[in-house]
Order: structure tokens, then sequence, then C-alpha cells
């Protein structure tokens, strides 16, 4: 079976990539989906909050307050080290069971939505990795009209991650999205055709 990353910075486009290739009937496994589910009200990732950071990280809800410990742990390498122990490994965890089942079950190819996933490094257990990327400018724009985020807040998140060129030269495949949807979809579809997911 084959274990294909699809990976890019915040803004890149990797949610158009992923629609595309479950629009197409392939099965995408979410991170960072992972991650908020255990970090929701009830998550199991939600005592180690408190533990590890205080209840004012949790919100009336008993969901963790994503928007003040985002503050924190991008300001605090330290805390970001702390609460990616409480939720990366058992993400990672949950994947690996998701992986057996799959090869159990005959599937031939499972994509992984990964976000970080040259920070985290972990390149050696998946068998591809297919890197989203845009410029700058672009990326800012698509997240400021997604999220309604300010400008200065935007470049921070982007100046917290590996920057992209240092992407480009681990990533096995490079997808560009900086055009049309529909270049897009041809360069995903190149990348099918290449790896033997689909006929020509």
């Amino acid at each position: 079976m084959k274990n294909i990353v699809i990976t890019g910075g915040i803004g890149s486009g990797k949610s158009s990539v992923c629609k595309y290739l479950e629009d197409h009937g392939f099965r995408v496994v979410y991170a960072d989906k992972m991650a908020r589910e255990l970090t929701s009200s009830g998550g199991k990732a939600i005592p180690y909050i408190i533990d590890n950071f205080g209840v004012e990280y949790i919100k009336p809800d008993g969901s963790m307050d994503r928007n003040k410990i985002r503050e924190l742990v991008y300001n605090n390498p330290n805390a970001m080290e702390l609460l990616e122990k409480g939720t990366t490994l058992v993400v990672k965890n949950q994947i690996d069971d998701i992986r057996k089942s799959a090869t159990e079950k005959g599937e031939h190819v499972l994509f992984y939505e990964i976000p970080l996933f040259f920070e985290n490094d972990n390149k050696d257990t998946y068998d591809s990795c297919w890197l989203v990327t845009a410029d700058i400018e672009t990326r800012i724009s698509r997240v400021i009209k997604r999220d309604n985020q300010s400008r200065e807040y935007v470049l921070k998140v982007i100046n917290k991650q590996m920057p992209d060129e240092e992407k480009i030269k681990l990533a096995d495949e490079v997808i560009y999205n900086e055009g049309s949807l529909s270049a897009l979809y041809e360069r995903i579809n190149y990348l099918l055709v290449k790896y033997k997911l689909i006929n020509q």
C-alpha cells in the first residue's frame, strides 16, 4: 500500500488538493482534524491541557481555547513542544492504527494531510510527500479572506513555519498552486498517473 502525504504551509491550498482527491474516490486522513477532536469538549487531550497549561486555557464549553493557546505557543517554543507531546504523538498513534486497518482491508493507497509534516520529522514513515505551495502574497490573501485575520497575524504564522524553499528540497513532488483550479487539477492528475493511481 502506498502512503502519500499532502503538506504545505498555511494558505497554500492543501484543502483544495485533498478535496479533489476525495471527490475522485481517494481516502484522505486529516491529522489536524484528529488533533482538533482531541482538544474538543470531552477530547482525550483536555486533561493533559489542564495539567500542563491550566484551566484558563479551557473554554466554558470544555474545549481547548485554540486562540489563547496559539498565542502562547507561537511565542514560547517550550510551550509548543509541550503541546505537541500531548497531541502530535497521540495523532501519530491513531494514524498508525488507520494504516494497519487499511492494509488489512487491502486498500492500495492512503493520502494524509499533515500540515507540519517536515517540522515533525517523520518522512521515513511515508512513501512519498507532495508539497503544495504558493507565493507569500497569495497565501496571505487567502488566509485573510478565509479566516478574517490580520496581515500581521498571518505573516507571524508563516514565519513560524519552515520556509517553503526548504520544504521544496525535501519534498518528493511539488504542486504549485498560484493559478486556476483547472491548472491545479491538471497537476494532481499528472501525479496520480505518475504514481499509477489512475490510468492516463
